[in-house]
């Protein structure tokens, strides 16, 4: 019996519960509960949901949580600013749905300002224009519109939420259109709730102006919802959070994320001084400032969501990729950008292998609108990750035969080969697709290019600024080729 327990409290807290956090809204929706009868006991004795209660639902679901008011509109909760600052780094899927009328331009400021990546704002409009307010009976259509849209230019998830009426069902084709112009993901609901305004089980001020959908956008019990259009912003907001669970979608580096970083390892600083001693002032790392820098993801990239995936090309590999003893202006993902005249978009991870390079160009493939091309800088074939819930970047462990703890008795050479084999079914033929490497043995086995070192960065192990040069221009010809 206590296994069993023990399972479903395990299960619970995978869970995204649902919070009704207070009994306030503005809003007179005909089909909301908060119009029927028997629902104004319960809102007469609901209450606010104070921070130190919330903190605790929030430490115990290891996810995320919706805000969805039943009787409520979770943003007229006198402190749920608050509520989203205390989610805010948590790295936790936060789900608020909205009607979002009514709030001022400083609380829609300090609101996004919390929870980029990780919140997904979901707003209820029926309709493409003020008939939605035909409903949502209260609210401003202009001003909800303009909220959405600020959210989306901040790099929030923004979810337009279309309940289908007799007034706007003729609209949906239109509404998918807009919905890809303007860069939101569109649901819609079949709604289940009655049509007869004389009901006596509605509050008899309610202001009952809707008329049937057609059969086909009717639900019989339970109501149904459909996908219009979904974003590659809202895909990877499902990921978070998520990160080992089937159906991720979340690309994961495994760099130090914080604040800047200033050498390649803990014992860089020193070596670093000795070879500015044995190499002399020509050296040109003698005076060079070097910073590390990564996303809140774990890469010497763009924070994700502000990425214009479509429009990008994606490097993927190790160190060399990453820029390991480079400054960010030196190495080959920023001089290709300058020479393509595109973003080039760096998802190298220090000391992996081929198999997390694998992994993530699934997930951008699965998750992500797919890039102008792809860039495969292979690591070496002996190289494998391991998942390590206690490990800090990226939740896995790199392990090569020099390292302690590295496995010999499975055949990594021949796995890898299996994994670029299955990359290469990917995006071949879809887009420019370039593979090479900076391991001989590798570029061999595979028969890929080979991209030599002609000098050596500030550590003395990875690139220098030449091979840097020299790397992004065979990338960026051989891209050429295939038309980019």
């Amino acid at each position: 019996m206590s296994r069993i327990t023990d399972e479903y409290v395990k299960m619970q807290k995978i869970c995204r519960p649902n919070i009704d956090a207070s009994h306030r809204c503005i809003f007179r929706c005909p089909q909301c509960i908060r119009q029927k009868i028997s629902s104004q006991e319960q809102i007469k004795r609901s209450f606010d949901l104070e921070e130190h209660n919330f903190k605790k639902i929030l430490d115990y679901y290891d996810y995320g949580i919706t805000f969805c008011g039943q009787i409520s509109d979770p943003i007229y909760h006198p402190k749920f600013l608050n509520l989203l600052k205390m989610c805010n780094g948590e790295k936790k899927a936060v789900r608020i749905a909205t009607v979002g009328s009514g709030k001022s331009n400083a609380w829609w400021d300090e609101a996004y300002s919390y929870g980029v990546g990780e919140n997904a704002w979901y707003f209820g409009v029926d309709g493409i224009d003020k008939k939605s307010e035909l409903y949502r009976i209260g609210s401003n259509f202009d001003d909800v519109w303009e909220r959405m849209k600020q959210g989306r230019d901040l790099g929030h998830v923004i979810v337009w939420q279309y309940i289908i009426f007799g007034y706007n069902e003729h609209e949906v084709d239109r509404a998918i259109e807009i919905a890809r112009e303007e860069n939101f993901s569109l649901l819609f609901i079949n709604t289940n709730r009655g049509f007869e305004p004389k009901t006596v089980s509605l509050r008899p001020n309610v202001d009952f102006k809707l008329t049937k959908p057609d059969k086909k956008y009717q639900a019989e019990r339970l109501k149904t919802e459909w996908w219009g259009h979904g974003t590659a912003i809202f895909k990877h907001w499902r990921g978070v959070g998520t990160k080992n669970s089937i159906g991720n979608t979340m690309l994961i580096g495994g760099n130090r994320v914080g604040p800047n970083r200033l050498w390649e390892q803990e014992s860089s600083e020193k070596e670093f001084k000795r070879n500015k001693r044995e190499l002399g002032p020509d050296w040109y790392y003698y005076n060079k400032k070097i910073k590390y820098k990564f996303n809140s993801n774990g890469f010497r990239a763009p924070e994700l969501h502000t990425i214009d995936w479509a429009n990008s090309v994606v490097v993927l590999g190790d160190s060399y990729t990453m820029g390991d003893g480079n400054p960010i202006e030196d190495i080959a993902t920023s001089l290709l950008q300058d020479m393509l005249g595109m973003p080039v978009i760096n998802l190298g991870i220090s000391g992996t292998g081929i198999d997390r390079s694998c992994w993530n160009s699934l997930i951008l493939h699965e998750g992500y609108q797919h890039p102008r091309a792809v860039v495969q800088l292979w690591s070496s074939m002996h190289r494998y990750a391991e998942s390590d819930e206690e490990n800090k970047l990226g939740g896995y462990k790199h392990y090569s035969p020099s390292r302690k703890g590295f496995c010999p008795k499975h055949n990594w050479s021949e796995r890898n080969k299996m994994y670029v084999l299955a990359d290469r079914v990917l995006w071949k033929d879809k887009l420019p697709y370039y593979e090479a490497s900076v391991f001989d043995v590798t570029a061999e086995e595979l028969e890929v290019d080979y991209l030599s070192h002609l000098d050596l960065g500030r550590d003395l192990k990875h690139w220098g600024r030449e091979s840097n040069i020299a790397a992004a221009e065979t990338i960026a010809t051989n891209l050429k080729k295939q038309g980019l």
